[in-house]
């Protein structure tokens, strides 16, 4: 693995980061998966990614990965606005548990529309890709119908604090800027390069 072509390795927890970045392709990093160690193309990653809805809302999101447990909806729509406001820098006084997880994707706070923001995105629907297959197998060696695990809430709420966060920014700027359209706009091959 040359080393030189890779963007992080680390996440600002000191931990390792669940996608590594190459120049054309990933490497899938998540010991919780079935896809860790796994290097993929950097088309076939984006193929996979743009599936999930890049969106401030949640029930978007959630469809576009067949999720319709509502439990899960309604605490991802709750924990949104939490992961909103720690991005925005104003958590107050969140548990530590939303600075881990933005920092567990490599998230600035009061983050810039780059390449940088783009890699946290990815790695976001990343973990959510991987939710979707756990999923898949475990319903194809069942043939039931199986719920997701309640842990990919947190991720859903991850993904659609980022936009909300934008959608702010969108706001504050009386309609100026068009940062959510921006942010929202289907991954390609060049949307990882590093800046």
């Amino acid at each position: 693995m040359n080393r030189t072509n890779i963007y992080d390795t680390k996440d600002k927890n000191n931990e390792t980061i669940i996608v590594l970045f190459k120049d054309y392709s990933i490497i899938s990093n998540d010991r919780e998966s079935k896809t860790n160690n796994k290097e993929y193309s950097m088309s076939e990653f984006i193929n996979k990614i743009n599936a999930i809805k890049s969106s401030k809302h949640i029930m978007e999101i959630s469809n576009s990965i067949n999720l319709t447990n509502p439990n899960i909806i309604a605490y991802s729509a709750y924990e949104a606005y939490k992961y909103k406001s720690t991005i925005n820098n104003n958590g107050g006084g969140l548990d530590y548990i939303y600075n881990y997880m933005i920092n567990k994707i490599n998230c600035e706070k009061n983050p810039l529309v780059n390449n940088k923001l783009r890699q946290t995105i990815a790695i976001v629907k990343w973990k959510i890709y991987n939710f979707m297959i756990e999923r898949e197998d475990k319903i194809n060696q069942t043939g039931e119908n199986i719920e997701y695990n309640i842990s990919i809430a947190y991720w859903i709420a991850i993904l659609s604090g980022i936009f909300l966060y934008f959608d702010e920014k969108d706001e504050l700027n009386f309609k100026q800027s068009s940062l959510l359209q921006e942010i929202s706009k289907p991954f390609t091959i060049d949307s990882f390069k590093s800046l």
